[in-house]
């Protein structure tokens, strides 16, 4: 069991080493793009404490459904203080 805990720091890590280079705050996607994604990621967004204005997003997917694409892009352009 200590061996998963072990990972997922090491990946927290890593993203928080990302973050910094890239002076962002980073969302990763792991999975096809299917209805109710755009519900978890508008959840993910909004739980990000002391934002830094910019979202870089990891994405590794087979692909999906366009219309969840655009209200997830939608989402993270209104929690982007890039765009306003």
């Amino acid at each position: 069991m200590r061996k998963s805990y072990q990972i997922k720091d090491i990946l927290n890590q890593d993203l928080d080493r990302l973050e910094n280079i890239l002076q962002a705050d980073v969302l990763t996607i792991f999975g096809p793009i299917l209805p109710g994604l755009e519900k978890i990621v508008k959840e993910s967004v909004e739980r990000i404490r002391n934002r830094r204005g910019r979202i870089a997003v990891v994405l590794d997917t087979v692909g999906g459904i366009v219309e969840v694409v655009e209200r997830m892009v939608t989402t993270i352009r209104h929690h982007s203080s890039v765009n306003r």
